[in-house]
C-alpha cells in the first residue's frame, strides 16, 4: 500500500511513510478496507477517516484538493500519478494478492492465459513501486 499526500505536505520528503503519525491526520479512504485496519491494529492505533469513499481514485482527488492524506493500492497510485500528489510506500507493509477469475470447470483459453502472464508482469512492475521515481 502507498500513502498519497499533497506535494506541499512535509511527508513527501520521506522515502517510506511510517503509518504511526497518520491517526492524528485527516485521512480520506475506504473505511471498510480490512487491510488498512490491520495496518493500524499492528501499531495499536485507530485511524480517523475524515472522508470515507469506496473509490480510491476519489481518495487521490481529495488529497490533491488538500484533504490530508490517503492510503491507496499501487494500481490506483499508478493511475493517479499525474495528479499533484506524491506517493510513498507505507510501513508497516501490507501484501496484496490478486487473482484471475474464469468460468468454473473450463480450461483457461490460451489467449486468456497469455493475458494473465502479461497482467502478472505489469502487476509486478507496478507493485514494485518503480513508477514512484517518475511521480509528478
Amino acid at each position: 500500500m502507498l500513502t498519497a499526500t499533497a506535494k506541499t505536505v512535509p511527508y513527501t520528503m520521506m522515502k517510506i511513510f511510517d503509518v504511526s503519525p497518520i491517526p492524528n491526520q485527516m485521512i480520506a479512504g475506504d473505511t471498510q478496507a480490512i487491510g488498512v485496519s490491520r495496518i493500524f491494529k499492528k501499531i495499536g492505533r485507530s485511524p480517523h477517516f475524515s472522508v470515507s469513499t469506496s473509490s480510491l481514485f476519489a481518495v487521490c482527488h481529495f488529497v490533491a484538493g488538500g484533504l490530508g492524506c490517503g492510503i491507496v493500492d499501487p494500481f490506483t497510485a499508478y493511475g493517479a500519478r499525474q495528479l499533484p500528489i506524491e506517493f510513498r510506500p507505507l510501513e508497516p507493509r501490507m501484501v496484496l494478492h490478486y487473482g484471475l477469475l474464469w468460468e468454473k470447470r473450463k480450461p483457461l483459453p490460451a489467449r486468456l492465459e497469455r493475458f494473465a502472464e502479461i497482467l502478472a508482469t505489469v502487476a509486478t512492475e507496478i507493485g514494485s513501486g518503480a513508477f514512484l521515481s517518475h511521480n509528478g
